[in-house]
């Protein structure tokens, strides 16, 4: 696809790891993006297998950008997406995430200010049943709706846009920074970026909605975080911090309460919900003991079973979003 003489406004990165068709629901929210014309999409793709794309039916974009990797892996994905970029402003996306039609425009007007990460504000795609709303509110209950927009601490994983720039100050490392957006946003922090919840637009997250997947995802996510977090820790703290793995799921779930209370529901939903969460967070705090005392040895930190192919673990498929 041709290039135009002027700079995208933001590029959005998809991983591809298998077929188009993967990634196919995700692209047809960003062809209704109201800034379409601005937007460049960069695609990764393995390079170990042929990933036929159809660049006729891209032509609403910017320009659309094609790069491969021996062995695709999301943090790995979302690096070499970065370093591909031409927007002075990237986002992340998944293949089971639904930006709001005004989505790429807000978020490119909140970058006009010093922000280093700005994401939206979230809904629960899937809301069919107390595991995935478990597994929404664990995730992204602190930009969940109904909420102002403002500055936080730091923003949701894998659905957020920064600074080009910013990123690349990371240099060969930005492939572990990654790999848990969580612990590089503490980082950030650290260096004096702000981040800002842009509540005039949303992305609709689906989540896991079985007992297993959910479980094994937190674990998983919780050791990740952990080793990535605690990477250049002293032995004594990461001890520390590992055997007082059940506080981390004990403060969690009263910061998460907060988060569940700005929403009515039945009493039963609401203990329905609680006994989702104190469980998913358990199996987090488990993950993150473990991460503490191991650090990155020994595990494949790295897993794309809970990155990709989202819907093909839900009971009930999902036909529509609401807008």
């Amino acid at each position: 696809m041709a290039l135009s003489e002027t700079l995208p406004a933001l590029t959005a990165i998809v991983a591809i790891p298998d077929q188009y068709e993967t990634v196919a629901q995700t692209i047809e929210y960003l062809k209704k993006q109201t800034i379409a014309s601005e937007i460049q999409i960069v695609l990764v793709v393995p390079s170990r297998v042929a990933v036929p794309i159809p660049l006729t039916d891209l032509e609403m974009f910017h320009d659309v950008r094609v790069t491969k990797l021996p062995n695709l892996t999301y943090p790995h994905a979302m690096a070499h997406g970065i370093r591909h970029a031409d927007a002075p402003i990237v986002a992340m996306t998944e293949d089971h995430a639904f930006p709001a039609p005004n989505w790429a425009e807000r978020l490119v007007s909140a970058h006009q200010a010093p922000h280093a990460v700005v994401g939206p504000r979230m809904r629960n795609a899937n809301p069919t049943s107390a595991v995935s709303w478990a597994d929404f509110y664990i995730g992204y209950g602190k930009w969940a709706e109904p909420i102002a927009s403002g500055e936080h601490d730091f923003l949701m994983a894998h659905n957020a846009a920064y600074k080009r720039d910013v990123l690349l100050e990371f240099g060969a490392a930005l492939e572990e920074m990654m790999a848990s957006e969580t612990a590089l946003h503490f980082e950030l922090e650290r260096r004096g970026h702000t981040f800002w919840l842009e509540a005039t637009t949303y992305t609709a997250h689906m989540n896991f909605d079985r007992w297993q997947p959910f479980i094994a995802a937190m674990f998983f996510s919780g050791r990740v975080f952990a080793a990535y977090r605690a990477w250049n820790w002293s032995w004594r703290k990461r001890a520390l911090y590992a055997l007082a793995f059940p506080l981390i799921a004990l403060v969690r779930l009263v910061r998460i309460r907060r988060d569940v209370r700005r929403v009515a529901m039945p009493f039963r939903a609401r203990l329905a919900l609680y006994g989702a969460i104190a469980l998913g967070l358990f199996a987090d705090a488990l993950g993150q003991g473990i991460g503490y005392a191991m650090g990155r040895r020994h595990w494949d930190l790295h897993s794309e079973k809970f990155e990709f192919h989202r819907a093909e673990t839900l009971k009930r498929k999902l036909s529509s979003l609401t807008e």
